[in-house]
């Protein structure tokens, strides 16, 4: 995370994994905090892998999430995303089938 994003996670958990499409491999899924003190309040995205970097509570992803392109709900991302929020979103690209979960 440091080197991608500029932040420093500690207490790292595994969540979940799945398969990735290079031959063998596969994605682990972790959750952890930001050491605040150590990293600043500044996010800084590489440019290559992560171009794009913005931090959000609990409500302003609920006010949010319509609008929004979250990974696909088979997705690990997604399975992390939902897990730290607490419950289901309703992403941009789903429509608006259902109502994000109140927060």
């Amino acid at each position: 995370m440091l080197f991608r994003s500029g932040l420093l996670v500690t207490e790292p958990t595994y969540l979940a994994s799945q398969s990735w499409p290079f031959p063998y491999s596969l994605m682990l899924g972790f959750t952890a905090k930001v050491d605040l003190a150590a990293t600043g309040q500044t996010i800084k995205p590489d440019g290559v892998e992560i171009v794009r970097l913005r931090w959000f509570s609990r409500a302003e992803l609920a006010a949010e999430a319509a609008e929004i392109l979250l990974p696909n709900r088979i997705s690990i991302a997604r399975s992390l995303i939902e897990h730290w929020y607490g419950g289901q979103l309703i992403s941009a690209s789903e429509g608006t089938h259902g109502k994000s979960g109140d927060r």
